[in-house]
This record gives C-alpha cells, structure tokens and sequence, in this order.
C-alpha cells in the first residue's frame, strides 16, 4: 500500500525533482534563445547541403560525387545545456545572499 507523504516530505521531493535554469539570463530570453539554437543548427545543415547541390547542377558532376559530398555534410553540435535541480539553486542563492 502506498503511504501518505508528509508535506516536509513533499517538498523535499519536489527539490530533488523540480529543476531550475542556472545560465544566468532571463527566462524568456532563454526559452527564445533555445529555439533560434534549434532553428540555426537545422538551417545550417539545410544551406549546406543546399549549396553543394546547386554547385554540383552548375558544373554537371556525377551524381554519385554530389551524393558523397551531400553524406559528408554533418549537422552542427549544439544541445542545450541541463538545468540543475531546485534544491541546489535554492542553496547557491542563499550562499550569494547571505
């Protein structure tokens, strides 16, 4: 059977489970920010492959050439950074407060 938690029991939970942005901007700068990342990263990629096919229609290269260079383009690494959970942020303002 499950047991009933108290509220301190609850909180302490949710401190462990809960996580909080630590980058240091504003929320919606960074809700903005991670989406223009997602954004740029899939563009690139898509602007290179681009580039490579138009080159290869221009100059009539084999196919098999501007599939290879097509395979070589690789996407850009970006992923976004993992927030921390509540209970330590909760801890490291305190300390700056205190």
């Amino acid at each position: 059977m499950k047991t009933k938690k108290t509220p301190q029991e609850k909180k302490e939970i949710s401190y462990k489970k809960d996580r909080k942005n630590d980058y240091g901007e504003n929320n919606k700068s960074s809700r903005k920010s991670i989406k223009y990342r997602k954004t740029w990263v899939n563009q690139t990629f898509r602007r290179g492959i681009n580039q490579i096919l138009t080159d290869t229609i221009k100059t009539e290269d084999g196919s098999e050439e501007a599939n290879e260079k097509v395979n070589s383009v690789k996407r850009k690494p970006w992923k976004k950074q993992t927030d921390i959970p509540l209970g330590i942020y909760l801890k490291r303002k305190s300390k700056d407060k205190g």
